[in-house]
């Protein structure tokens, strides 16, 4: 099974003079790229956890980068430190096929094809963590078809769409201490009876369209305030928030404010 598999993928059969630990692979050490890393730790069944991206600009290829298995964690060396490009209409990420406790840390993602930076579908959950999303076409963050994510200390800005859209029932978003700022269009909406909640720093501006929004009977909570560091000023719409059929922005009393979400566990 091992020769056969290395023969399917490159990468594991490629031997190097440093040393790895069992559970993880490394790019470019091991694999040449990230979707060739993706593919060793799918057929892993579970035994490969985290895959580590060295810092540098990484080029993305044809193939599409969807993981739809579960306890997956990409992990670069910062934000903007470790960069990913893509110019086409494919999105950077998707998450997906019911994959649940899925993680990208560290990493930097570009590119101005219509494709969105991050999609988390299907009754998948992401959490994003120290992540940048910039100049790409489509929505920053999508979040639909009841899929599941967390964004953690993250930049997100000066894309195509807004920076964060959470779309359709039983949709979730949590957003943290988080900055999502000049997007050609709004800042941060639930849609079609979407949720997303604002704890900590987030901070929303300099965004072409509306700020905060929920419509369609979605639902915005802002779950902070101005001494935590949340701000919305300075959107270039009618008003700084908007709220249409059925949609409703609610402001929790401070004291119930959550610091820690616990609803995903590290692999």
């Amino acid at each position: 099974m091992s020769a056969m598999l290395g023969k399917c993928f490159p990468c594991l059969g490629k031997q190097t003079g440093a040393k790895y630990a069992v559970d993880e692979i490394a790019v470019p050490g091991q694999c040449a790229t990230l979707w060739q890393a993706l593919q060793r730790c799918i057929a892993s069944n579970g035994r490969v956890k985290m895959i580590r991206v060295d810092e540098g600009d990484y080029e993305m290829g044809k193939e599409s980068i969807v993981i739809d298995v579960s306890m997956v964690h990409i992990k670069g060396a910062g934000r903007g430190l470790t960069r990913f490009h893509r110019n086409d209409n494919i999105a950077k990420f998707q998450v997906s096929g019911g994959a649940r406790n899925v993680f990208l840390e560290g990493l930097s993602m570009f590119g101005m094809g219509a494709g969105d930076g991050v999609v988390v579908l299907g009754g998948a959950s992401l959490r994003l963590d120290d992540v940048e999303i910039s100049k790409v076409g489509g929505f920053g963050v999508h979040v639909g078809a009841a899929g599941n994510c967390e964004i953690i200390e993250c930049e997100i800005s000066n894309n195509g769409c807004p920076g964060v859209w959470v779309d359709g029932k039983d949709s979730f978003c949590f957003v943290r201490n988080t900055n999502i700022h000049s997007n050609n269009s709004d800042g941060c909406f639930a849609v079609n009876g979407g949720h997303c909640v604002l704890n900590g720093a987030v901070k929303v501006h300099g965004n072409t369209g509306f700020g905060i929004g929920a419509e369609g009977n979605g639902t915005l909570t802002i779950r902070t305030n101005e001494k935590l560091g949340f701000a919305v000023r300075n959107n270039k719409g009618a008003s700084q928030r908007k709220e249409a059929d059925g949609g409703r922005i609610i402001i929790d009393p401070p004291s119930k404010v959550t610091t820690i979400y616990k609803h995903y566990s590290y692999p």
